[in-house]
């Protein structure tokens, strides 16, 4: 999971706050602002299911 958390960070798609066990995770700016076309991807996703 590590892995994942530092992909996406890597990304500008989290922040942190924090150091070590108590890091905490956000959604970034960026992807606060795109989470409409996120959400309409999954929408569609599953529509084709």
């Amino acid at each position: 999971m590590e892995h994942h958390l530092k992909v996406l960070e890597e990304n500008r798609l989290v922040v942190t706050q924090g150091n070590g066990y108590g890091k905490v995770y956000f959604l970034s700016g960026q992807m606060e602002k795109g989470f409409g076309e996120l959400e309409e991807m999954i929408r569609r996703g599953k529509r084709r299911e």
